[in-house]
C-alpha cells in the first residue's frame, strides 16, 4: 500500500526507507532491502561504535540470519564453554 501524497516518505515513483538505528538488525535490514533492489537510508544517533558485552556473543538464529546475508567463513568463532559470574569480589564458575 502506498501513501498518498504528502504521507510516508514516496516522492514521484521512489521509495526511500528509513532504517533507525545501525546495529546488527538495522544493518541486516538495509542489506535485505538494498538486495531486494529498494532504497533505504539508516539513521544512527551514535556517531561511532561502542563496545557492549551482548555484542560479543552471536546465537545460532543470529548466525543463521547473518549467514543468509553473506559469507560468514572468516568470523572468528569461539564457542562458549564455561560461564563466569562476579559480584564485587566473589566469584562464582561453571562448565556449559
Amino acid at each position: 500500500v502506498r501513501p498518498s501524497a504528502g504521507e510516508g516518505c514516496v516522492i514521484g515513483d521512489e521509495s526511500l526507507i528509513g532504517i533507525i538505528g545501525g546495529g546488527p538488525a538495522g544493518m541486516a535490514a538495509a542489506t535485505s532491502l538494498r538486495r531486494a533492489g529498494m532504497s533505504c537510508m539508516v539513521i544512527e544517533a551514535k556517531g561511532r561504535t561502542r563496545h557492549k558485552t551482548c555484542g560479543g556473543f552471536l546465537n545460532p538464529v543470529g548466525l543463521q540470519i547473518l549467514s543468509s546475508l553473506g559469507d560468514t567463513s572468516t568470523l572468528p568463532l569461539f564457542p562458549i564453554s564455561r560461564l563466569s559470574l562476579s559480584v564485587g569480589r566473589r566469584q562464582r564458575s561453571s562448565p556449559l
